[in-house]
């Protein structure tokens, strides 16, 4: 006589179990991408921002805005996001904690430049703790003539 079984196997169970973890850990990278791609994204729009600002600051005092003058690259260009709020913006438009941005009176093909009539936006990865993350190589870049560079 053979008795009839209406549960599911330890087998049966570990596969299952085996399944839903590959899921999940290919959701997960997935889900990484799709935030880190956000963030990126959300960047970009901000430098568009700042670079309409600085469009608003030469009409109306004739020359550019710098959070850093002495930069000379994108290298050099330390973040100061603060500082382009308080100065540029009067106010918090800048609240992305992702990455930090500059504005350097260079052009990343020509470097720093003795007039007021450039500007460069740069934008660097940062880590949880507000400081530039030197593991992240990202940096983008805008410049007042609508040159972009990507990461």
């Amino acid at each position: 006589m053979t008795t009839k079984s209406s549960g599911f196997t330890l087998i049966e169970l570990l596969v299952v179990v085996a399944i839903i973890g590959i899921l999940a850990a290919v959701g997960t990278v997935s889900y990484n991408g799709y935030i880190s791609a956000t963030k990126k994204k959300a960047a970009i729009n901000m430098m568009q921002t700042i670079g309409l600002a600085q469009t608003e600051e030469l009409s109306s005092f004739g020359l550019y805005y710098y959070s850093q003058a002495g930069a000379d690259s994108a290298a050099s260009c330390a973040p100061n996001s603060d500082g382009i709020n308080t100065n540029l913006f009067g106010d918090d438009v800048i609240d992305q904690k992702a990455y930090g941005f500059c504005i350097g009176q260079f052009l990343p093909d020509e470097g720093a430049l003795p007039n007021e009539s450039v500007y460069t936006i740069v934008a660097k990865g940062l880590k949880p703790d507000g400081t530039v993350d030197d593991d992240d190589p990202c940096t983008m870049t805008l410049t007042s003539k609508g040159a972009f560079t990507d990461c």
